[in-house]
């Protein structure tokens, strides 16, 4: 490789690199989503790691939110308007088959389902995708004294290792594909 092939081959390099560079905080904010995810609606921790809470299976609930009927089948809707009964939202959950040992914000899905990442201008950012989970999240977050959505030190650490991991795998890519094609 004479010294023109070399500059070439620094400036194709760098031009990689910016790419990769430009692709890393997408990536660390997929990597923080999804730890995230797990955390709040599988396993029922807050960010702090401590326990969202617990159901409460002492206040009556008399009515079903529209969104919330919206998530039972008929058989379940309809015997729950036959029993005539006030349920706490503990038994509304379980008359629906979901758990009820810790909180996991799970109910009709759409809170789950509307957190998501973007990117904006040279990083990314995590959120709710309209503005009617993000109020509720708010509540929530009220609710149980503890945030809750945010990412907990030990998801944002995973996410710079992954990011470091990701930007010195490519660069050798880059690097293997670049100087030994010559």
């Amino acid at each position: 490789m004479n010294n023109l092939e070399f500059q070439s081959g620094l400036r194709q390099l760098k031009s990689e690199l910016e790419t990769i560079v430009s692709n890393a905080p997408y990536i660390q904010s997929q990597e923080i989503l999804g730890l995230s995810l797990q955390r709040i609606f599988n396993k029922g921790k807050a960010s702090d790691g401590s326990q969202i809470g617990t159901y409460d299976d002492k206040r009556k609930q008399t009515f079903l939110t529209k969104k919330a009927k919206s998530s039972f089948n008929k058989r379940q809707l309809k015997a729950l308007e036959k029993s005539g009964e006030e349920l706490t939202y503990k038994e509304l959950r379980q008359a629906r088959g979901l758990q009820v040992a810790f909180v996991d914000l799970q109910f009709t899905g759409a809170l789950f389902e509307n957190l998501s990442t973007g990117q904006i201008q040279d990083g990314a950012v995590i959120g709710h995708r309209n503005a009617e989970e993000a109020k509720i999240a708010g509540y929530l977050t009220k609710k149980y004294g503890k945030l809750i959505f945010p990412p907990s030190e030990e998801e944002q650490q995973q996410a710079k290792d992954l990011m470091k991991a990701y930007v010195i795998q490519e660069m050798r890519q880059s690097i293997q594909n670049i100087f030994n094609a010559k």
